[in-house]
């Protein structure tokens, strides 16, 4: 235990649904694959370290933060509500492993009509700070690989993102199938565009300008 403090009540994300309650509750799926889908929500917060995201925080090496999202929003070729559980592991600053399992379904508590596995494609920047309260925040993001099967068989590139303060119970989940797209004109900002591809910050706005009309 020396120079380790254990990690409690970090960020949940809610969701569930099912296959059948798709036809009932008039959700229409795209023909084609996965991309486009995404996964947003604000995490929830429990007492123990079963109910949130919750890890380790050693004073050098690795971090590991495991995560759980629960019934929070899917929108795209997979709509309803989303859950996922999992761990993600950050060391000297870098997320360095991203495993989870997602599944999709219509509503909360129906049967999942899609399921599939997330896992590091390329770490982006990570990081956990552990209090002597044993409150925890910190933030990840990594360019994933994904597997879909279900109403979808799909496979390809996605990305996520978490942040969690348990102290202040607040945080956020954000995840996008498909091609690393800007959705705000601040994604582009403060060299933002380059991480998007494009050439220059006017080329990356005038993107976002166009996919909002």
């Amino acid at each position: 235990m020396s120079g380790t403090k254990r990690v409690r009540d970090v960020a949940a994300v809610p969701l569930t649904a099912v296959a059948l309650a798709v036809a009932s509750a008039g959700i229409a799926l795209a023909a084609g694959g996965m991309t486009g889908e995404l996964f947003t929500g604000v995490p929830q917060f429990g007492g123990l370290p079963t109910s949130g995201t919750h890890g380790t925080c050693p004073t050098g090496g690795a971090s590991h933060i495991a995560v759980e999202v629960i019934n929070q929003p899917a929108t795209g070729p997979a709509p309803g509500v989303y859950n996922e559980f999992g761990s993600i592991t950050i060391t000297a600053g870098v997320v360095t492993g991203w495993q989870t399992s997602w599944s999709t379904s219509a509503t909360a508590g129906a049967e999942p009509y899609e399921r599939g596995t997330k896992t590091l494609q390329a770490g982006g920047p990570g990081s956990v700070t552990c209090n002597a309260d044993m409150s925890s925040s910190g933030s990840a993001s990594a360019t994933l690989n994904f597997t879909a099967t279900g109403t979808i068989v799909d496979s390809g590139t996605a990305t996520g993102s978490i942040t969690f303060d348990t102290a202040a119970k607040t945080g956020t989940s954000d995840e996008a199938f498909g091609p690393l797209r800007p959705r705000t004109k601040d994604d582009c900002k403060d060299g933002g565009f380059i991480r998007f591809g494009f050439a220059n910050q006017g080329v990356c706005i005038d993107f976002v300008h166009d996919l909002l009309k």
